[in-house]
């Protein structure tokens, strides 16, 4: 019973009186505006509390099943009420009172600000309840606090039954300091199942809970993994210090030119960030009067990269802000704006992503095509290409699943109370699912949990470079075969993307804020068969292999000033009616059926057209002044880590936004922009650069060595 009177007693804290009557559509807003004219103070709360429990008819001393909770929880639990009995009767505070219970009701979540304007999150203050521990006269173990969050429904009176499981969009997140004594998941939910709702619903509307001793925290695995890690380190700073200081004085070219040499001084550090680091040369026309050579590379992929990454990087980061704002109202009426456009529909740029990897493999498959076509169409040959791919892009990506698995989640995740707001209840499905990561089956197998979120951008292109084949070899029986392979793909592909709108009432997009068809069963449907989905993905991939394929097999283009011109107008015209037409979709208004089918199976092909566009105009120096700006040297770099950068910068985003202590304001998109979207690119970019020398450069080096021998095609 006393342990019953305590949580009524925080609730009334958090709540005003606890059985609020939510009714009809607005039941969300009709709780909060009840709540915040409900204004009491400790004692006015606990008095109410206890004349409203002890008055009730169902009034009862076995709201609680006793035998379920530990012991010596109820000893702290009763210890707590007691002492707040005592304080609202005599009005004096013991030293234990003014020690721990007054410490946990402070960094207990209160009322919160922005409930009108749609925040559902009670934030309490981890560090305070943490550091609570007070002596209790008359025994040796202290009561101490323990951080802990329970999710609610808030329809308490909706005729729908509670099912047990938290409803989405009507949940309110709570942050509780409870004893120490009762942070146990099991004892906490016993603790909870113990309540007698019967007077509000048969089942408990405290649909979820979770404690600082759910997470896994940082073990003898963590400890091998930074071993692993200071190996690496300590490798590439020694393989520099040789490089400076000891190989002048090996006179004996052989030794150097071993492979035990070269493979240790692939990992310097210095030589790496060097190369990366390095501005392209300039290259020199043969004659004054001549005013194009074709290019050997593609210099405005450099600038698209970077683009494309700070697309990404920002998007993301609104996307966080968005789901942990106290005033997610204020946010979706700035979704109405067009400039808001281009970072709710940001997935484009994963688009771009898909192009220029279709792009590059084509460019640098043809280029050997047309040097040594029987070697290169041979099944050794691919066998070799798969290998090198595999292992040129799973360096990188193995050391950050596993850093993030075993040194980030327990050591740093732990510790940032907005980016738990929705991990804070569940199990990391890193520790049990890190191997379909490594499998490039995390977007197939048990998709809705996957482990490292954004890594299924990464199943997805292995999967399609896969099927590469299909989409390459016709080219080598002719130009017409290669097309019409390539032509029949992307008409399947956009096929398969109209009836799966039709079949699951898919949304034309992935912003999941946006309206959705009530027929839709699930968005891990869409998250599984849309989103992350290769024959679906494969439209802007194969688009790109015919872009490469121009681009090495076409030696020229001559195209009409006018007609340039005009391209290029339609080109950009396109690319801006692409991002920002789904303005009304991602504000909440309703979308026909079929207007969605349209946009999600056309609306990539349109953006990859636009693109090649582009790039084809750029290569073929019909860019001007916009080619200029995007093969300036400077984006060399920046280009080159971007797949490093892609890889940490979801550590990174989680890491700065989510250390804030206390609720998150949006002010505007702006304020959101230069507060933490800015640092999360610049430190994304920092911390890329490294990751970049030591596991991109540095061991695909070692690779090309061990693996790649003369002769043999890389890419």
């Amino acid at each position: 019973m006393k342990s019953w009177l305590l949580f009524v007693s925080v609730v009334g804290l958090c709540y005003g009186e606890y059985n609020v009557t939510i009714n009809d559509k607005n039941a969300v807003s009709d709780f909060m505006n009840d709540v915040v004219i409900k204004f009491h103070d400790l004692s006015k709360i606990l008095l109410d509390s206890i004349s409203l429990i002890t008055d009730h008819e169902s009034f009862s001393d076995t709201y609680f099943n006793l035998t379920n909770v530990r012991e010596d929880c109820l000893e702290d639990m009763n210890l707590i009420v007691n002492e707040l009995v005592n304080f609202i009767l005599t009005n004096r505070t013991s030293s234990i009172m003014q020690d721990a219970i007054i410490p946990m009701i402070d960094s207990t979540g209160k009322i919160p600000i922005g409930i009108l304007r749609g925040n559902t999150y009670a934030i309490g203050l981890v560090k305070e309840c943490q550091r609570i521990r007070g002596c209790v006269e008359g025994r040796r173990r202290p009561l101490e606090g323990a951080f802990t969050r329970i999710s609610i429904n808030l329809p308490f009176a909706n005729k729908k039954p509670f099912t047990g499981k938290c409803i989405h969009g009507q949940t309110f997140t709570w942050d509780l300091c409870l004893p120490k004594s009762c942070q146990k998941r099991p004892d906490l939910q016993r603790l909870v199942d113990s309540f007698n709702f019967s007077f509000i619903s048969e089942l408990s509307p405290v649909c979820d809970i979770g404690t600082f001793d759910d997470l896994r925290q940082f073990d003898s695995t963590g400890y091998l993994i930074l071993a692993i890690f200071a190996f690496f380190a300590a490798w590439s700073i020694l393989a520099s210090i040789f490089q400076f200081y000891f190989r002048q004085y090996i006179t004996k070219n052989y030794i150097l030119q071993s492979t035990p040499i070269k493979i240790f001084e692939a990992m310097s550090l210095f030589t790496n960030l060097s190369y990366i680091l390095t501005l392209p040369k300039s290259r020199k026309t043969s004659s004054k009067t001549e005013s194009y050579q074709k290019p050997t590379i593609i210099k405005s992929l450099y600038f698209l990269r970077f683009l494309s990454m700070c697309h990404v990087i920002a998007s993301h980061t609104f996307s966080f802000i968005v789901s942990v704002a106290a005033n997610p109202k204020d946010v979706q009426s700035d979704l109405s704006n067009i400039d808001s456009q281009f970072f709710v529909n940001g997935f484009f740029a994963v688009d771009t992503f898909f192009f220029m990897s279709g792009l590059v493999f084509a460019f640098t498959y043809f280029k050997q095509l047309k040097a040594n076509q029987l070697k290169v169409l041979s099944f050794g040959s691919w066998i070799l290409i798969y290998i090198h791919r595999f292992i040129r892009l799973s360096a990188p990506y193995y050391m950050i699943i596993i850093f993030y698995t075993w040194v980030y989640q327990p050591l740093f995740a732990n510790d940032q109370p907005l980016y738990l707001m929705h991990l804070f209840n569940r199990r990391d499905p890193c520790i049990t699912k890190w191997w379909l990561n490594l499998l490039y089956l995390n977007n197939f197998i048990q998709a809705e949990d996957q482990c490292y979120v954004i890594s299924w951008y990464l199943a997805v292109d292995f999967q399609i470079f896969l099927m590469s084949p299909l989409f390459v070899v016709p080219f080598a029986l002719g130009k017409r075969a290669g097309l019409i392979s390539c032509l029949s793909m992307v008409v399947a592909s956009t096929c398969l993307n109209i009836w799966s709108v039709y079949y699951f009432y898919f949304p034309p997009a992935g912003y999941a804020g946006g309206w959705m068809d009530p027929r839709m069963k699930s968005y891990d449907d869409y998250s599984k068969y849309m989103y992350s989905a290769p024959w679906i993905r494969c439209q802007v991939y194969i688009i790109g292999i015919v872009v490469g394929y121009v681009l090495q097999m076409k030696k020229s283009l001559s195209i009409p000033r006018v007609v340039n011109v005009l391209l290029w107008i339609l080109s950009f015209t396109f690319i801006f009616l692409d991002i920002v037409c789904l303005k009304c979709w991602v504000s909440g208004h309703q979308m026909s059926l079929l207007n969605r089918a349209l946009y999600s199976a056309f609306s990539k092909i349109v953006w990859a057209i636009c693109l090649s566009w582009i790039v084809v105009a750029s290569f073929f120096g019909y860019g001007g002044i916009i080619n200029n700006f995007m093969s300036m040297k400077l984006w060399a770099p920046l280009g080159k880590v971007t797949y490093s950068t892609f890889l940490v910068h979801f550590m990174i985003l989680s890491y700065i936004a989510g250390s804030y202590r206390e609720i998150i304001i949006y002010y505007s998109l702006y304020h959101s922009f230069i507060n933490i979207i800015i640092p999360v690119i610049v430190m994304s970019y920092l911390i890329g650069l490294v990751w970049a020398a030591l596991f991109e450069i540095g061991i695909g080096k070692v690779t090309n060595i061990l693996l790649v021998k003369k002769h043999i095609i890389t890419f």
